[in-house]
């Protein structure tokens, strides 16, 4: 009975050495330097096992590819610059069918915990703030447990794409220029310390058969889209889970999450 349980705990051992050699980190973050590592190449493919700061990117389906990797530095608290430097990455993957992009995946994480820090000022859907209209767009519905430190806030939001806006996402190559209206879908997380994981879905509803605006009255108007929307909505709470459960280091956190496209109600195409 020993030997076996022996066995079984070398071979879970041995499992986990496995995984943690063949995770791939998108990022070199220590004191001394800050950027991306010299494999967050352009167009690569998905993988398994991505991590941007130790946290795993879940990229929902297949033909997902690297959009860009961008590290940066800057001030947690711009009311309190006596905080210091805190360091972030934002890394946007694209899906692009047929020279077409159908969604993007924004991941913004901080790469170290800084004891000096006390928590992060930037507007969000929930909060409300100076400039989260300009940042999140018209906000459909936006939720947070009651009981949270810091910020989980799951939301969806509709606005017209500008490139160069929150989240930076480039144009990607040979692909069709970026439709301008997107649907935005995601969960923002963070807490004290500088700790923080955002996870955030743009969704371009033109390329998936919708045509129209997407004001709150339209979208009442058209039970094809309030249908839809409802459905982000019900959606996102699943991801908001999911992005909880990564924020608090589980390796498996994203089991079980299928894509927004599992049960959408989307015009024939």
């Amino acid at each position: 009975m020993k030997k076996s349980f022996k066995s079984r705990f070398v071979v879970a051992l041995l499992a986990a050495a496995s995984l943690s050699v063949t995770a791939q980190e998108l990022y070199v973050s220590s004191s001394a330097e800050h950027r991306a590592s010299a494999d967050a190449v352009t167009g690569m493919p998905q993988t398994a096992t991505l991590t941007a700061g130790g946290y795993p990117i879940w990229l929902p389906g297949e033909g997902w590819t690297l959009l860009s990797a961008t590290p940066s530095k800057g001030l947690l608290n711009r009311d309190n610059p006596s905080t210091g430097e805190y360091v972030v990455s934002r890394t946007n993957f694209v899906r692009i069918e047929q020279g077409v992009v159908r969604e993007v995946q924004s991941v913004r994480v901080s790469h170290a915990e800084n004891k000096k820090h006390t928590s992060w000022t930037n507007p969000t859907p929930c909060g409300g703030g100076a400039g989260a209209q300009d940042i999140y767009g018209v906000v459909l519905s936006a939720e947070q447990p009651t009981f949270t430190r810091g910020t989980n806030c799951a939301f969806v939001s509709v606005n017209k794409y500008q490139s160069g806006a929150t989240p930076d996402i480039t144009q990607p190559q040979n692909a069709a220029p970026l439709q301008k209206q997107a649907v935005r879908v995601g969960v923002l997380r963070d807490s004290m310390h500088s700790k923080k994981l955002d996870v955030t879905f743009d969704i371009f509803p033109d390329s998936e058969g919708f045509t129209g605006g997407w004001s709150k009255a339209e979208i009442a108007a058209d039970p094809a889209k309030s249908q839809f929307i409802a459905h982000l909505q019900k959606w996102v709470k699943a991801l908001q889970t999911a992005v909880d459960q990564a924020y608090e280091g589980k390796p498996d956190a994203y089991k079980g999450m299928v894509s927004w496209r599992i049960g959408a109600m989307l015009p024939k195409q």
